[in-house]
C-alpha cells in the first residue's frame, strides 16, 4: 500500500532558502531504487550513470584514467575531517556560531578610518580575508567532498566511502553540536553597513547538486492531494484524513501554509518568521507524524 508523504515546499522561501536540514541524509546512488530500475535522479544523467558503470565493469580502457582519479580523489575524500559552521573564529550578530555567516568578496577595509569602517567596494577585487572569518570555503569543500565520495561508492560499492559522506552531512546539517541554523541572514555581510545580505543566497548555489547524492528518494508521485492547513483544520487534522486519502488513492500531500505567520490570519500567507512551523498548526512532532 502507498504510504503518504507531505511534500514542504513551504519551507524554501525567497532568497532564504532553508538547506536540506529536513531531509534525513543518506546516500542513494546505489539506492533501492536500482532493484526497480534507474537510480531517481533529478539533475545526474540516471541512463548515463548506469551506462558509465557497465562499462567500467567491462573494463573499458577509454574510462581508465579517470576511474583511477575519482577512486584517488575518494581516498582523499577519506581523510577530509567533519566541517562545521560552529568551527569560525567570529561570532554573527546573535552570538550563535550555528548561524552561517561570511563576508561580502569584494568589500574592503576602508583605508580612510581608524577601524577600517564601513568596508568600501572594489568591484571585481575579492578581498582574501573573507575566507578567513567565513563558513564559505567550509560549505564548498564539505560539497565537493561528499559528492565525490558518493560517486566513489557508486562506481565501487565501498561502503567507507558511503559512510563518511554521511558523517560529512550529519556534521554540518543534523548534529546538534554543529549544526548549521536553517537560514543566510548573516551571508556576505558587509562590515559597517549590515549584517547580511540577500546576495548571500549565492553562497549556497552548490547545494542543488547535493540533491542527486543525499537524499531518500522519494516514492514514486501517484497523485497528489492539496490541504490548506489553519488553525481550524490543523497537522494533526491532516494526519486523520489520511486513511481515507489513500484508499482514494493519493500518495502524496501538499500542506501549506506551514510557515509561522501572523497571529490570527485567516489565510497563512502573511509569514513572519520562514525558520518555524506555525504554531497554530501543530508541533514538529505533529508534522513528522503526518
Amino acid at each position: 500500500m502507498t504510504s503518504l508523504r507531505p511534500v514542504r515546499f513551504e519551507r524554501i522561501w525567497l532568497m532564504r532558502i532553508t538547506p536540506l536540514l529536513a531531509l534525513v541524509v543518506v546516500i542513494v546512488l546505489e539506492s533501492r531504487s536500482l532493484a526497480v530500475g534507474l537510480p531517481r535522479l533529478l539533475i545526474l544523467d540516471a541512463n548515463g550513470l548506469i551506462q558509465i558503470k557497465e562499462r567500467l565493469q567491462n573494463n573499458d580502457p577509454a574510462l581508465a584514467p579517470a576511474f583511477v582519479k575519482l577512486k584517488r580523489d575518494a581516498q582523499r575524500g577519506l581523510d577530509v575531517r567533519p566541517l562545521s559552521v560552529t568551527e569560525k573564529k567570529l561570532s554573527p550578530p546573535t552570538g550563535d556560531k550555528h548561524d552561517y555567516m561570511s563576508i561580502a568578496p569584494y568589500w574592503w577595509p576602508n583605508p580612510a578610518t581608524p577601524n577600517g569602517l564601513p568596508f568600501i567596494r572594489r568591484d571585481g577585487e575579492v578581498n582574501p580575508e573573507r575566507d578567513r572569518s567565513s563558513d564559505r570555503r567550509r560549505l564548498e569543500n564539505m560539497i565537493q567532498t561528499v559528492k565525490t565520495l558518493a560517486l566513489g561508492y557508486f562506481f565501487t560499492a565501498r561502503e567507507d566511502y558511503a559512510a563518511h559522506a554521511a558523517k560529512l552531512l550529519r556534521v554540518w546539517f543534523l548534529d546538534p553540536a554543529t549544526k548549521m541554523n536553517p537560514h543566510l541572514k548573516y551571508a556576505q555581510a558587509v562590515p559597517g553597513r549590515n549584517n547580511g545580505r540577500a546576495a548571500g543566497i549565492i553562497e549556497t548555489h552548490e547545494l542543488s547538486e547535493l540533491i542527486d547524492f543525499v537524499f531518500e528518494p522519494m516514492p514514486e508521485i501517484l497523485a497528489t492531494y492539496r490541504l490548506q492547513l489553519h488553525g481550524g483544520f490543523t497537522l494533526a487534522d491532516a494526519r486523520a484524513l489520511v486513511p481515507y486519502l489513500r484508499r482514494l488513492g493519493v500518495s502524496h500531500l501538499h500542506c501549506s501554509p506551514l510557515l509561522r505567520s501572523r497571529q490570527g490570519s485567516t489565510h497563512g500567507y502573511d509569514v513572519v518568521d520562514p525558520t518555524m512551523l506555525d504554531p497554530e498548526l501543530g508541533t514538529e512532532a505533529d508534522l513528522a507524524a503526518l
